[in-house]
Order: structure tokens, then C-alpha cells, then sequence
């Protein structure tokens, strides 16, 4: 019935800016790839291609290490100077390419993915608690797509004139809800939190009680994900403590980037109809920590409202201070 999109962006920015490196991001295929994050390399200076792969950052004259990055793709980074002009440049991102070495397999055929899935459990709790606190920029979009208009959503009905305002087509599809924020965040633990909303858009029939903005965390036994309507008990995370009851994993292969291997991991759920995710986690070696992740929760997720959400996630070790 309804298919939601989530993307949420975390930047730090330079507020004493003058310019802007903007641009596009492509496949080497010639199409766009939108939602790739953009990063100032050795910063949390960063931004978000849109829904068109455009996007900009606003920084101060000087040369700058420009990084790009897309879960599945390989990062491509580019070195500019920025004087008094701004300076657009694009990015060409081509598929992942996987390595998949010799590896001793114990006795009962055991996937390697095991081994890895294992130590990032035991390395799970280190992460979930490694910052204390932390101020940052965000930018939220957020998305509610009908495949086909229900009679009524969570018990109200849709009034006609509402129908009339939607834009769907003929068959009952189209977005019914857009909402775009700008807004600093400030978060320190265990539950202090404030936001300061700097610009907003909002358009469609509201949002239908979720509750944005929502941080998503697969450092956490149970992952909530914005509404507890989704799932009153939260969704399994691939590596909780007790996921070796709850999921099976296959080793897919690795790659290196910035000189460290990371392995990619096929998540499937054992059983179906139980709160579980199902995709690809990126774990990186000797530190055990997640890398990135495409995951995704269907009905037989125990997703209620929606059909499908997906989750996808960029992850940038923590910069501890004076490291």
C-alpha cells in the first residue's frame, strides 16, 4: 500500500563560507545516482546528492580533497582548488567489485561470513557507546508514496478534498507526503537532545504521526525506526547479540578503500514473519566496525503500515578528540 523513503544526511558545515563546489553524480552508464554522499575529505564537511544527484557544499577559498561514495559503488575522489568563483565538477561511480579470496572453511562448511559476523558482535557494544555526544548539521527528506490510495489510513479516512490535493493518478499512485528540513542538532548521552529547525517545507495530507527526525542506529539489539507504529518491538539488528538465532550469512566478498579491507555480507532472515531485516552490511576488517549497509523490511518483516522500507547507510569512523 504505502512505500516510505527515509534519507538522512549528518554534516558539519563551515558557516564562514563564500563558495560552493557543486555538481552531478552518475553511474558509468550514463544514469544519475542520487542520494551519493558527498564528503570533504578529513571532515564531517559534507552533503547529499538529491533526487536529481545534484548537490552542493558550501566551503571557504582554499584545496580541497573531494570525496564521493555510494553503497555498492566504488568511491572516487577528486582534488580541486576553490578560488573566488564557485567550481562545479561531476563524479562517474562504477559498480562495487568484489574480490573473493581463498579462505579456510571450518569443518560443517561454515561460511566465512560467520567468523566476521561474530566479532562485530563482540565489537557492537564499543561502537554503540564510542560517542558521548555530538552538534551537527542535518538535512532530512522525507518521503510517503502510495501504490495505491487506501479508503483509510491508521482508522481515518482520506477526505475527498485531500484526494483532490495528492496529485495521484488514475490508478491511485503518487507521493502524498514531502517534507525537506534543515536544522542543527545538538545530542548528548544518555537523553539529551534539541534541534533547531532553520528552514522546512512540508507539503502533502501530513505525516500521518511519524515522527521525524529519526536516527538509526544498527549498533542497537533492537532498532527502532522513527514510529513505534512500524513495529511496536523494533526490528533485529544483523548484529545484535542474539542475531546468529535470527539471520543466516553469506560472505560475498572485499574490497579495500583508504587501504583497509572490507568484507560484504549477504543478510537473509531464517524465518519469515518475524521482525528482521534482509540485504547487504559492509564490515571492515580487524576493527570489526560497520562500514555501510542496504537493508531493507518487507510485510513479512512484521513492517506494518508500509510495504517496504529501506535503509541505507554511509558510515565514517569517529574522530575522537586530539586524534
Amino acid at each position: 500500500m504505502v512505500r516510505l523513503a527515509l534519507f538522512l544526511f549528518l554534516f558539519s558545515s563551515l558557516h564562514s563560507s563564500a563558495q560552493k563546489i557543486y555538481g552531478t553524480v552518475f553511474t558509468d552508464k550514463g544514469d544519475l545516482l542520487p542520494y551519493s554522499s558527498i564528503i570533504i575529505k578529513g571532515t564531517s564537511t559534507g552533503a547529499s546528492a538529491n533526487n536529481k544527484a545534484k548537490f552542493a557544499i558550501s566551503v571557504v577559498p582554499g584545496t580541497y580533497t573531494v570525496v564521493c561514495q555510494h553503497v555498492g559503488y566504488t568511491r572516487q575522489e577528486k582534488k580541486i582548488t576553490v578560488g573566488n568563483e564557485d567550481v562545479e565538477i561531476s563524479f562517474i561511480l562504477s559498480d562495487q567489485k568484489l574480490t573473493l579470496n581463498p579462505v579456510l572453511v571450518k569443518s560443517g562448511g561454515e561460511d566465512p561470513a560467520y567468523a566476521i559476523i561474530r566479532k562485530a558482535i563482540k565489537k557492537r557494544p564499543f561502537y554503540n557507546k564510542q560517542v558521548k555526544g555530538f552538534e551537527c548539521d542535518l538535512y532530512t527528506k522525507d518521503i510517503v508514496k502510495l501504490r495505491t490510495l487506501p479508503k483509510r489510513i491508521f482508522g481515518q479516512k482520506v477526505p475527498d478534498t485531500d484526494k483532490k490535493d495528492m496529485g495521484l493518478d488514475s490508478s491511485g499512485a503518487g507521493i502524498i507526503f514531502l517534507s525537506e528540513s534543515v536544522a542543527r542538532i545538538h545530542a548528548q548521552e544518555p537523553d539529551k537532545f534539541k534541534m533547531e529547525v532553520i528552514s522546512s517545507r512540508i507539503s502533502g495530507s501530513g505525516s500521518f504521526g511519524f515522527a521525524f527526525p529519526s536516527f538509526i542506529s544498527l549498533y542497537e539489539n533492537n532498532v527502532t525506526i522513527f514510529s513505534e507504529k512500524l513495529n511496536p518491538r523494533g526490528f533485529v539488528s544483523p548484529i545484535a547479540d542474539g542475531a546468529l538465532n535470527f539471520y543466516k550469512y553469506k560472505f560475498l566478498g572485499s574490497f579495500f578503500e583508504d587501504g583497509k579491507e572490507v568484507n560484504s555480507i549477504r543478510v537473509t532472515p531464517k524465518r519469515l514473519y518475524e521482525p528482521l531485516f534482509s540485504g547487504i552490511i559492509y564490515i571492515t576488517e580487524n576493527d570489526w566496525r560497520i562500514h555501510s549497509l542496504d537493508l531493507t523490511l518487507v510485510k513479512t518483516s512484521q513492517l506494518e503500515i508500509l510495504d517496504t522500507l529501506q535503509v541505507t547507510q554511509i558510515h565514517v569512523p569517529a574522530r575522537m578528540p586530539g586524534v
